[in-house]
């Protein structure tokens, strides 16, 4: 039996051991390059945007997870008592089936307990079941669903992403505006959820409010990119469309666009949205401090369906209806010419 003991990741040699167990496991391929650096790993994690967590044997690092700030790849995000995401999973092939994993999330969930943070958004991959059956077991509600948001090496199809929510703490009412295209799904996912919101349907004009602040993220090595609504104003609408499509016509393969709930301007922007071949990705509660409304683009015309598996009933039926509104968006009259591209 290795004697394994998992710790929270504070020293030079622990971030040297990190280092080295993403070449032994993952070569020069991993898409963020300063988990190579072991001084910008103790950088971030000193910072506070990373908070690693890493599987010892002895001097050796054989595991690593992470509680991770949302949006913590652009330069200004502040960090606020907010969910964090839990991702950059390393498990060595020497030791899984050990339970390395398992005692990495359970030390993670203890040290979150400890802190000013709502919820751990948990990003399981729909290829394999395990981060799902451990998000499962803790409690953690499937809110969103990501398809194709994964790039695969060689000719195999990417892979898809199932978000689950695990509140740490009780969350006050908020007022939000839900899109009237698939209300029956944004009631389910606050039904699941059991958070407190207060729905409301807006006709009003808010044309005084202040523009819209878009963010925009891309990763060419992995043709992901995202759109993060940092402020909606009344030209969200036309905004997230002009990046959305400067992002797709480049020959980015897909691209996440996260839009504030707490606004009106989300709910009456969403089928100017799917009308350019946005789809339906579910919602993040409390993500960068207020609910978002997910929506993705796919620039693949084909989904593995088997590698797409889910273990929770619901997390089924937001599949179902998430791969309804992507088989819907290739049906459209007149497809946008990204979307021609990819075909």
């Amino acid at each position: 039996m290795l004697n394994v003991r998992v710790v929270l990741l504070e020293s030079e040699d622990q971030a040297r051991a990190l280092a080295r167990l993403v070449y032994e496991t993952q070569g020069l391929t991993h898409h963020r390059g300063w988990l190579y650096r072991p001084e910008e790993i103790l950088a971030r994690n000193r910072g506070g945007h990373v908070r690693s967590f890493v599987a010892m044997v002895g001097p050796r690092c054989v595991g690593h997870l992470a509680a991770i700030a949302p949006h913590f790849d652009e330069a200004d995000t502040p960090i606020e008592r907010n969910n964090r995401v839990v991702g950059l999973d390393i498990i060595h092939p020497d030791v899984k089936g050990s339970g390395v994993r398992q005692r990495l999330t359970t030390a993670l969930y203890g040290w979150a307990g400890t802190r000013d943070i709502c919820g751990l958004l948990f990003r399981c991959r729909t290829d394999e079941v395990e981060v799902q059956r451990l998000a499962r077991a803790m409690g953690a509600v499937p809110t969103a669903l990501s398809l194709g948001a994964i790039p695969r090496a060689g000719q195999g199809r990417p892979l898809s992403i199932l978000t689950a929510y695990l509140a740490l703490a009780d969350s006050p009412e908020q007022k939000v505006y839900l899109p009237r295209q698939d209300r029956d799904v944004y009631d389910a996912l606050y039904e699941n959820l059991a958070e407190k919101r207060l729905f409301v349907e807006d006709c009003g004009s808010h044309r005084l409010a202040a523009a819209t602040d878009v963010r925009v993220h891309f990763d060419p090595s992995r043709q992901i990119g995202r759109i993060h609504v940092v402020r909606a104003g009344p030209d969200l609408e036309e905004r997230v469309l002009e990046r959305f499509r400067w992002l797709m016509g480049g020959h980015i393969r897909h691209v996440t666009v996260h839009s504030p709930l707490e606004t009106p301007f989300t709910a009456a922007a969403t089928l100017a949205w799917k009308g350019h071949g946005m789809v339906l990705g579910g919602i993040l509660p409390g993500h960068a401090g207020a609910d978002v409304a997910v929506f993705q683009g796919i620039r693949d015309l084909h989904v593995d369906l088997d590698d797409l598996r889910v273990l929770d009933p619901f997390a089924a039926l937001l599949r179902d209806r998430v791969l309804a509104d992507w088989r819907r968006g290739r049906d459209i009259a007149r497809p946008p010419a990204w979307m021609e591209a990819a075909g």
